[in-house]
Parts: C-alpha cells; structure tokens; sequence
C-alpha cells in the first residue's frame, strides 16, 4: 500500500504521538485531510500499535519477574487481550460514528475510527510502563490524556458541536471504560484459567504459586478487597439528581419560562437546565453532572492552556479563573453565545444562547451557587 493511499508521505507513528502530545488540535487537523483507508487503519496501524502493550508486557515481566503466572498462561493472556483490543477499537468506532447526530455531528465510520485509534495511541504506548510500579503512573496518565484527544478530536473529525464536545467525549469515556474492563477481565479469566487447569494440551499443571493453596486464597482475597475498593469509588462519582434546583428563577431581568431535569443512566450523567426569556432575547442555563467521567474532566483543566482564537464574526477563548476550567464564545453578527465553567473538575455549567453582550452570560453562570457544587462534588446527594 502505498503512502498517498493513508496519507502520510513517510508515516512516522513516533512523529505522530510526538505531535499528538504536544499539538493535538493541528494533528488532528492534519489527520482529518488524511484519506486514509479501513484497511490501512484495521491492519496497518491499529494492528501493530495495539500489539506493542501485549507484547511488551509479556517480556518485561518474565524478564524482571514482577508476575507470578509461568509463561503459557501469560502468552494466552496476552493473545486474547490483543485481539479482545481489536474488537474494542472497533466496537468504540461504532459507538463513536452511531451517536454522532445526537451532537449535530455527522456520522462517517472511517473518521470515528480514526478517533478511536489515535485516541488510544499514548496509552498503547506508555501503558506497557505498567509493569514496574513506579512508572506505572505514566501509563495511567497516558489514558487520561487518550480522553482529552477525543475532546479535541470529535468536533473535527465527526463535525459534530464545539459546545458539545465535553458530552460526546464523556459517551466516548464511558464506552471506552467498559470495553477496558471487559478486555482486563477476559485477559484475566483466561489466564488465571489456565494457570488453574493446567496445559490442555500436554495435560501437565504449570508450577506457580497458584498451586499453593494459601497463597491462591491470599490472591483472591486482595482480588476482592480491590473491587470493594473500585465499587467505593464508583459510588462517590455517582450523578447527583435533581440539578434543576439549583437554577435561579430569575437572572437580570431575563425570567426563568421552564427546563427540565434528567438522569441518563447509560451515560451516567445528570442533567439540569433551564430557559430564561427577557423580550426577544432567550438563553439556556444547563448544570451537568459528568457522573462517572468526571475525572476524565480533571485532565482537560490540568493540560489546558490559555488561548483566544478570532472566528469570522467574534471569538473563542480559553482560560482558568480561580482552578477553574473557562470557555467562553460570541459570535457579533447574531449577538449569540456562550460561557461555560466546570466546577470541582465535575460539574458544567453553561449559558447560551442571543443576548444583549457576553457579560449577561457570564453572569448567568456566576448565578449558580458554585459552593454548593463543589460542596456535592465531596459529598454527593440526590436532593
């Protein structure tokens, strides 16, 4: 296949990771004008990046010893998580090309799977770190910052709306999440299964600390202490109902004409909205609960930087006011925009539509009780 059928004249996947980190909205751009191929994208690319983890993984912790299954199990483990990986990639291509419309954007599988595969470049790459302990951290990190590349990556590859770009990234978060587990846990039933029952085909029983009985009950026992542990967390980050309390009843002079308030249990998020009328001029006031993605929104405020970019008929700008995460845009041929601020790197709150000036939608943001937010981010409550 030649070069010009997948859009890079000598493709470099070092290059394009280096670019990714440090300038993902211009690669993105750069990889949306690439007329890349299904197959190039299934075999050529993810194929081969995906393997880099498996693999590594498998010779690092035979040769520094930091796994306690012989080599047999781990070879199985490291087929099925390849190849469960592959069906993840293209199960959250699916995902990511099937929800499109719902954030005006347009539905185009090659693209959505461009997404999910460069989106998962740096936690292929840096993920096999997590053999030593302390450098397993980077790996971690990697992933996080995976979901900030499909915050930047969405709205230019699928089209769809800058201003929903933060729910179309959390459906993306949350999909992501689920098939990681399902991977994990499929790697780990097959190992640990053959581990348990030996070679099928020699009839041999490995020698491992698996057959140590005390051992294996010590084993399942910290098994079980950290999935308590992972159900503890996932119950604080549970979505607090009932946000559309929270929103005033009136906003210099714009009059609260009705909202609604609402719970997606597939997303996990929580949703409260109201709409504020004053003569022709209308806008929107929506608090959002990012629920279980709500960490993923920590990476966003920590790798932003400030920024302000002019568009055709206004501007766009990003910036941190007090920690917190600030953007703002306003378009002066329709006096329309918006102003949104995310709260305890978990709740959203945003203004927008036709007003007078960007300041009244600032100050519709600011009239939210923030306090109280950050208050239910620590203790979360269903009011």
């Amino acid at each position: 296949m030649s070069a010009a059928e997948h859009g890079a004249g000598s493709f470099n996947l070092f290059g394009r990771l280096a670019n990714l980190l440090r300038s993902p909205s211009a690669e993105w751009d750069q990889i949306d004008q690439e007329p890349t191929r299904l197959g190039y994208l299934n075999l050529g690319y993810v194929g081969l990046v995906a393997a880099i983890p498996s693999a590594a993984k498998l010779v690092l912790i035979q040769l520094f010893g930091h796994g306690f299954l012989p080599l047999k199990p781990m070879i199985a483990g490291a087929a099925v998580q390849y190849a469960l990986t592959l069906l993840s990639v293209f199960a959250l291509a699916l995902v990511i090309n099937g929800v499109a419309p719902g954030f005006d954007g347009r539905r185009d599988f090659v693209r959505a799977l461009k997404v999910a595969a460069y989106a998962s470049t740096p936690g292929w790459l840096f993920g096999l770190l997590g053999v030593f302990p302390l450098l397993g951290i980077v790996g971690v990190l990697a992933n996080l910052y995976g979901v900030y590349l499909y915050y930047v990556g969405l709205p230019r590859l699928m089209r769809s709306a800058k201003e929903k770009a933060f729910g179309y990234m959390a459906v993306a978060t949350i999909c992501w999440i689920v098939l990681f587990v399902g991977t994990s846990t499929a790697t780990n039933l097959t190992a640990g299964w053959i581990a348990f029952h030996g070679d099928a085909f020699t009839g041999s029983t490995p020698k491992s600390i698996l057959n140590d009985d005390k051992a294996a009950a010590e084993m399942f026992e910290a098994m079980q202490a950290q999935a308590a542990t992972n159900a503890n967390v996932a119950a604080a980050r549970a979505p607090v109902k009932g946000l559309g309390a929270l929103l005033p009843l009136d906003i210099a002079g714009y009059q609260r004409a009705g909202g609604e308030s609402g719970w997606n249990e597939t997303t996990g998020t929580s949703v409260g909205k109201g709409d504020y009328i004053r003569g022709a001029l209308k806008f929107s006031l929506t608090i959002t609960d990012l629920g279980p993605s709500s960490i993923m929104a920590s990476v966003a405020t920590a790798i932003s930087n400030p920024s302000t970019r002019k568009t055709a008929n206004g501007y766009e700008t990003v910036e941190k006011l007090n920690g917190r995460l600030v953007t703002e845009k306003w378009d002066n041929t329709t006096n329309s925009g918006s102003y949104s601020m995310l709260v305890a790197d978990r709740f959203t709150v945003e203004a927008a539509g036709q007003t007078a000036d960007i300041d009244e939608l600032r100050q519709a943001v600011n009239a939210v009780d923030a306090a109280r937010l950050e208050v239910l981010s620590r203790e979360p409550i269903e009011p």
